[in-house]
């Protein structure tokens, strides 16, 4: 009798928990009221639902470095057609600017004239001016001014070759050489090629400019005949202005 109570108490617990279990799994199969399952889904799986194109552009590269490499493309055509054309020009080396200033081709030119004559210097040259005078007679005394640019030349040296000691002179005049000169015995000119005045320039700058001498004062030595009234020059009087 004992063991007919022992037996039947052992399949109630069987069965007991043969429910309990089955319950358990239905309730994890099956989602609670108001809850709704969650699915996972794979950033794969996600590229290829939203996306039907996604597998075919696999293996291509992006909009954005296509584009990119687009623009470097273009440029360095621009550049290699830039580099053509200026080599298709004479004188001209690709790649470089050109100027004519300071080249050896090409060097700065100053044009300097002197009496009627005009002279042809590059910059940073030398320039000698002269100033030739013939007259009748010995003149006893002599008084002029040389002009000059002193944007366009600087003033080097200057000389009096036949007055030569006798002859008092300023040079920092701006643009201007003063000079004057007495001998009772006469300073000789009577002869061709007799210098009043010489001088020498640094050319600074390109361009155009001039060199002039005035006399101011001239006479005829023990006469004391004037040889320049009012600037000009008496009849057998002859001023000659050159360079070099």
């Amino acid at each position: 009798m004992k063991k007919s109570k022992f037996l039947a108490l052992v399949l109630v617990s069987v069965l007991v928990c043969s429910c309990v279990l089955t319950a358990c799994n239905k309730q994890q199969e099956t989602p609670t009221n108001g809850t709704t399952a969650t699915q996972t889904v794979s950033p794969t799986d996600e590229n290829t639902t939203d996306n039907p194109d996604a597998q075919a552009e696999t293996g291509k590269p992006n909009s954005g470095s296509s584009t990119q490499n687009s623009g470097n493309n273009t440029s360095n055509q621009g550049n290699n057609a830039s580099i053509e054309e200026e080599e298709g020009i004479p004188g001209v080396t690709a790649g470089k600017p050109t100027s004519d200033t300071g080249s050896t081709a090409n060097p700065t030119r100053c044009t300097i004239t002197a009496g009627t004559q005009g002279y042809t210097k590059n910059v940073g040259e030398t320039f000698t001016y002269t100033c030739n005078m013939k007259t009748p007679k010995k003149i006893e005394d002599v008084q002029a001014t040389l002009t000059y640019d002193g944007t366009m030349l600087r003033l080097i040296s200057v000389s009096f070759p036949v007055t030569d000691s006798a002859t008092v002179y300023n040079e920092n005049i701006q643009n201007e050489v003063k000079f004057n000169a007495v001998n009772l015995q006469g300073f000789d000119f009577t002869k061709k090629g007799g210098c009043l005045v010489t001088a020498q320039f640094e050319v600074l700058k390109k361009g155009g400019t001039s060199i002039s001498t005035a006399v101011e004062v001239m006479s005829e030595v023990g006469t004391g005949n004037a040889y320049v009234t009012n600037y000009k020059l008496a009849d057998g009087v002859k001023i000659t202005e050159s360079g070099k």
